[in-house]
C-alpha cells in the first residue's frame, strides 16, 4: 500500500514540475512580438541617425561658407581691394542690397565641399539672401553690418530642379565689418 501511494505522489510531482505546451507557445509568441517591435524601431532609429548626420553636414558646410564669406568681405572692407576668392565659390563677392529680399532663384548647385558644380554632381542646392545695413559708425571708424541667410536643400539634383526636396537647412547670421 505504501509503495502504491508513493508512486502516485511521484506522478503528481512530475505533472506539476514542468511547463505545459500552451504556456511555452504563449511565452514564445510574446517574445516574438517583443523582438519584432524592437527590430521595427531599429529601422526608424537608423533613418533618424542618417537625417541627423545630413543636417550636421549641412550646418558645417554653411558655417564654412559663411566664414570664408565674412573673412573675404572683411579683407575687402579694410584694404579696399578684392581678395582672392576660392575657386568656384557659390556666394557673390559683394553685397549690394540694403534690405532683405527673397532667396536667390534658381538655387546654385554645390558639391559637398561648397564649390559650384554641374547639377548631376550636386549634393546640395544653395539659395541665399545677402543685404547690409546703411552706413553705420563714425567717419573715423566706419563699420558695415552685413546679413546673410543661407538655405541648403538636398538631395542636390532634385532640389536644383525645383522638385523632390526632402531636407533643408536654413541659417541666418550677421557680421560687423570694421576698418
Amino acid at each position: 500500500m505504501r509503495l502504491l501511494a508513493s508512486t502516485n505522489l511521484g506522478r503528481q510531482r512530475r505533472r506539476r514540475s514542468g511547463f505545459s505546451l500552451v504556456e511555452i507557445v504563449l511565452a514564445l509568441g510574446l517574445f516574438s512580438i517583443a523582438i519584432l517591435a524592437i527590430i521595427g524601431l531599429m529601422g526608424s532609429a537608423m533613418q533618424q541617425t542618417r537625417d541627423s548626420e545630413e543636417k550636421i553636414q549641412a550646418a558645417n558646410l554653411s558655417s564654412v561658407l559663411l566664414t570664408i564669406f565674412k573673412q573675404n568681405l572683411q579683407t575687402q572692407f579694410k584694404t579696399g581691394t578684392a581678395p582672392a576668392w576660392p575657386d568656384l565659390f557659390p556666394l557673390p563677392t559683394s553685397v549690394s542690397a540694403t534690405s532683405a529680399g527673397s532667396f536667390s532663384d534658381p538655387p546654385v548647385a554645390i558639391d559637398s565641399q561648397g564649390r559650384t558644380c554641374d547639377n548631376p554632381d550636386a549634393v546640395y542646392a544653395l539659395s541665399y539672401v545677402l543685404w547690409e545695413e546703411p552706413q553705420v559708425g563714425t567717419p573715423t571708424a566706419p563699420t558695415r553690418v552685413v546679413h546673410c541667410s543661407l538655405q541648403l536643400e538636398w538631395p542636390g539634383p532634385a532640389a536644383v530642379a525645383g522638385h523632390g526636396v526632402q531636407n533643408s537647412y536654413v541659417t541666418t547670421t550677421s557680421f560687423l565689418l570694421t576698418k
